[in-house]
């Protein structure tokens, strides 16, 4: 898995512009994004956000990676509210929830995180999407848990 993410994610984002209608109005309805920042971990990372109404939506977040033997997976969503601007360009209040699964040989640890977020995105003209969010989570496995920061930064195309 480690060898083939990079390249899939080259592929996707060589691929996704030539599916992508350039959008003059900025009328999208759904944001396909990629985080680089998990590349490095090594976990790629992908949200689909759907947009509900001008100024609210939800995203589904899914990642697969294998670092050393480890095999990760991690499935959550998103809720947001635009409160300045809407789906394509705005600023942003959301909460986000994600589920994550660490397993190596018989052995799997996993872990909760709920959290809130504030954050911006802007699209442009021909469909590239930036993304991004700042906040805090409760990282929450076994019998403990911790705060900690919650961050992504994404990139990817509106259609």
């Amino acid at each position: 898995m480690r060898s083939f993410a990079p390249l899939a994610c080259l592929v996707a984002l060589l691929v996704l512009p030539s599916v992508a209608q350039a959008k003059d109005d900025k009328d999208t309805q759904v944001a396909l994004t990629i985080s680089p920042l998990h590349l490095i971990t090594p976990l790629v990372e992908l949200t689909g956000e759907f947009k509900l109404k001008e100024k609210m939506s939800l995203a589904a977040i899914g990642g697969l990676g294998r670092s050393a033997g480890v095999n990760l997976w991690e499935l959550g969503g998103q809720a947001r509210y635009y409160f300045l601007g809407d789906f394509a360009d705005g600023l942003l209040l959301g909460a986000e929830v994600l589920y994550v699964n660490a397993s190596y040989g018989g052995a799997s640890a996993n872990g909760f995180s709920p959290g809130v977020m504030a954050g911006g995105k802007t699209t442009f003209d021909f469909g590239l999407v930036l993304d991004g969010q700042v906040g805090g989570a409760w990282f929450q496995s076994g019998g403990g848990g911790s705060v900690g920061l919650l961050l992504n930064l994404n990139v990817g195309w509106a259609f």
